[in-house]
């Protein structure tokens, strides 16, 4: 785990020189003196590259968020915000130590982050221990982090689930495919989303004839692909994230696999993948949920929020997460507003358990990554899904599938 220290973060990092303090009849409550900051946890995401570019865009949303909203305002007084922003690997271990360092050594009132659900799962035990709250700006996806229990977890992308009941229905109906081979990586979101694919997929009436398990960081997936090749599919589905992505389709050529469909789920609907693996790419087909849509309300207000961030960072957003931290600082927001109260010093007191409540019940909201209304599970994000396809070397969207009917 380490500091990150970005030079287009102007708000103040990690150590305060005054800090908010803890009531001492109840650990809970943070209170904060007038004209001394709120303090925010940030978990932001780095090691591979595809990685790294998500956390990043992750810190440009929530400044850009910070640059409409710099403080909150409780009965007219108005407290200024402070990161504390934590750099650290999208996996279990660095999930736990994240989580342990801001419950244990921080006065942060909550946390946004992380973007991936080994990480989450990880993590949600101890921020639940400690009264925390967490809101996940997209990537924390897999079905179980709303349906353990969990008290401290939000986030603002739907679970997988759903695409992967119409990705499997589109493989079937649509593209007329039976037989199909599936690949996974060992995360809990790979693991989920193959294992509704494959449920799905049967149930219509397919068949999945293989299946193969990759490990992160290998770069070698010629046996893989050549056994997977011997069963003879129709398409090749992966769970996975955009490095293996772009190897996979970097290598099926070679096992005689190149005219073979390949599909998989949101994760790796990122540019990357495109401007690395090339003509290999084109015409892979990819599921995402399409909170992007919302209302007309927020399309008009996520392209401002689009444009801007292009003029700011001089380039366009590189994954689906900044919008989504954007609005998970606007739910941090209005929580603090809507709890908060001063008392006779003009100190800020902050419940988290108030906090918590408040966020569970959050909206509805038009927020720029779509409409906002959490159902009290950690739930926040419902959305049409989308089949995107790579066409002339981008992304695009060929179809939107409205409803999905759950069994």
């Amino acid at each position: 785990m380490q500091r990150i220290h970005l030079l287009f973060i102007f708000v103040l990092i990690a150590t305060l020189s005054a800090t908010p303090v803890f009531s001492q009849d109840d650990a809970s409550v943070v209170v904060i003196a007038p004209g001394e900051p709120i303090l925010i946890g940030v978990y932001a995401e780095y090691g591979t590259e595809d990685r790294r570019l998500h956390g990043i865009d992750v810190l440009r949303g929530i400044r850009l968020a910070l640059d409409d909203w710099p403080a909150a305002t409780v009965d007219s007084s108005a407290f200024p915000f402070a990161l504390d922003v934590q750099t650290a690997l999208c996996t279990a271990e660095d999930g736990a130590a994240v989580a342990e360092y801001f419950t244990s050594e921080t006065q942060a009132v909550g946390v946004i982050g992380p973007t991936c659900s080994s990480a989450c799962l990880a993590a949600a035990p101890i921020y639940d221990a400690a009264g925390f709250s967490t809101v996940s700006p997209g990537g924390c996806t897999a079905p179980v982090l709303v349906t353990s229990g969990f008290t401290s977890f939000n986030h603002t992308s739907p679970t997988n689930i759903h695409q992967a009941r119409i990705g499997a229905a589109y493989i079937f109906d649509t593209l007329g495919l039976r037989r199909i081979a599936t690949i996974r990586d060992n995360s809990p979101y790979a693991i989920g989303l193959e294992r509704a694919v494959t449920a799905t997929f049967i149930d219509l009436g397919g068949e999945v004839v293989a299946t193969g398990e990759i490990t992160v960081g290998e770069e070698d997936y010629a046996p893989l692909l050549a056994a997977l090749a011997e069963s003879e599919p129709q398409l090749i589905y992966f769970a996975g994230f955009p490095d293996q992505a772009t190897l996979l389709l970097q290598q099926r050529a070679a096992a005689g696999l190149a005219d073979i469909p390949f599909f998989g789920g949101n994760a790796w609907l990122d540019n990357t993948v495109i401007e690395r693996a090339g003509d290999a790419a084109e015409g892979a087909y990819v599921t995402a949920d399409l909170t992007v849509l919302g209302s007309e309300e927020s399309r008009s207000r996520r392209q401002e929020i689009t444009t801007l961030y292009e003029a700011t960072f001089g380039e366009p957003p590189v994954s689906h997460h900044y919008d989504k931290a954007y609005d998970a600082w606007i739910m941090f927001l209005q929580a603090i507003e809507a709890v908060g109260a001063l008392d006779g010093a003009g100190n800020l007191v902050l419940n988290r358990a108030d906090i918590a409540a408040f966020l569970r019940s959050f909206g509805p909201y038009e927020g720029i990554s779509g409409r906002i209304e959490c159902d009290g599970s950690g739930e926040c994000a419902s959305a049409p899904v989308g089949i995107w396809q790579v066409q002339g070397g981008a992304f695009t969207l060929i179809e939107q599938i409205d409803t999905v009917t759950d069994e």
